[in-house]
């Protein structure tokens, strides 16, 4: 296979998996001193996040380092509230995506305002990219 053939497969694998919904890429954006604001993508909708500011990957006080990891939907046990569990994160273990609206709901977890609306429109699982 050539190198432009294995491209056009790979850009046609990325877009079925955004129609599927299947990829979510958060944005890192506004970094402040106890927060980064920023969206995920799901498809072509945006939905605003709220995350701790990076602290060297550090338990429960910093976001998780920007990279390609996946995810699958989960029901939070602690809450019976629905998630997003993100999975082989570097050192870090339970970081989901979540509902939430300051940063102090968040031990490193990605929090957005409007998550069940996010949860209904995202696949069971899939691959999520930190920007």
């Amino acid at each position: 296979m050539t190198t432009t053939q294995q491209i056009v497969l790979t850009v046609l694998a990325t877009k079925e998996a955004i129609h599927s919904k299947r990829l979510l890429i958060v944005e890192r954006q506004d970094k402040l001193h106890n927060a980064i604001k920023g969206e995920i993508l799901v498809g072509t909708k945006a939905y605003n996040t709220i995350e701790l500011p990076w602290k060297e990957n550090q338990i429960n006080i910093s976001c998780i380092p920007a990279g390609t990891y996946t995810f699958q939907k989960i029901k939070r046990t602690s809450n019976n509230q629905n998630a997003l569990y993100i999975r082989e994160v570097t050192n870090r273990t339970e970081i989901l995506i979540h509902q939430g609206t300051k940063p102090e709901h968040s031990h490193g977890c990605i929090l957005v305002p409007e998550y069940e609306e996010l949860h209904r429109n995202v696949a069971n699982k899939g691959l999520i990219i930190i920007i």
